[in-house]
């Protein structure tokens, strides 16, 4: 009884469990949680990557469009650029 007492003020003075250590640093406290304690994927399928896929269609919708009216305006620039360089037939038939 007196060693769950001890364990359980050593908890509550050090953190909620073993991994989560309080460290204070100048009147801010930090949580650290061990490698070994963490899920790096949890949710990943369930969560992340349907909301991946929705940023990338709201993205895909939002850039397309303005991707596809730089194409055309740089498209049309250069046509028209080659086009009004060229000599037309007939202007320079009469010079000597």
């Amino acid at each position: 009884e007196g060693r769950e007492l001890e364990d359980t003020t050593q908890t509550i003075i050090m953190g909620r469990h073993f991994g989560g250590l309080k460290v204070m640093k100048s009147q801010q406290i930090h949580w650290t949680l061990s490698p070994f304690e963490q899920r790096a994927f949890a949710g990943f399928f369930s969560v992340g990557f349907p909301k991946g896929v929705r940023r990338m269609t709201y993205a895909l919708f939002r850039g397309v469009p303005i991707i596809c009216a730089t194409f055309y305006l740089i498209n049309w620039g250069d046509k028209e650029g080659l086009r009004t360089i060229k000599k037309l037939p007939g202007q320079f038939d009469n010079d000597v």
